[in-house]
Formats: C-alpha cells, sequence, structure tokens
C-alpha cells in the first residue's frame, strides 16, 4: 500500500482531505497513490512531512514501508494522542 494511504488511515483523514490541505485536486491524489504511481513534488512532501511528521524518504517512495514501520507509526500517532490528553488533564 501507499504510504500517503497509511499516512491518511493513521490519521483519520481522507485523500480528498488531504488533497484540500496541500491545495491539489483529488485526482492528483490519485495520481501519485493509483496505478500511474507519479512521484510527489518535493514541495508537497514538505507540507505532509509537516503536518504529520511522515518521513520524506517514504512519501518518496526511497523506503518502502515494512509491517514494523506501519507499527511504529501507529505507535506515535497513539503515544501523541494520549500525550495531548494527559497534557489537558494536567492544566
Amino acid at each position: 500500500m501507499h504510504a500517503l494511504k497509511y499516512l491518511a488511515e493513521i490519521n483519520n483523514v481522507s485523500m480528498s482531505q488531504i488533497a484540500k490541505e496541500l491545495g491539489i485536486t483529488r485526482q492528483t491524489v490519485n495520481e501519485w497513490v493509483g496505478k500511474r504511481n507519479k512521484p510527489i513534488p518535493e514541495k508537497q512532501i514538505e507540507k505532509l512531512h509537516d503536518k504529520y511528521g511522515i518521513n520524506k524518504s517514504i512519501l518518496r517512495g526511497d523506503i518502502e514501508l515494512t509491517e514494523p514501520m506501519i507499527l511504529k507509526l501507529y505507535e506515535d500517532k497513539i503515544s501523541k494522542e494520549i500525550g495531548k490528553k494527559i497534557k489537558i488533564i494536567i492544566e
């Protein structure tokens, strides 16, 4: 599965939402994750990295996502959510 699909799943956002955040069309996102598998432009990789913290090399396709990496992404997301809740409780 394409890294962008995992990013969307982990962050509970749709591809349409990602397209909107990047200021592009859903069709463009489809070209990145679909059969055409076009590379994601560096400008968009930067935005995705800044917003979601995903490794740029993964988004470029330089590194293939493995099961342990996917689990780590989920763990990081859960840790951030727990940290936010604890901060709210403490304040």
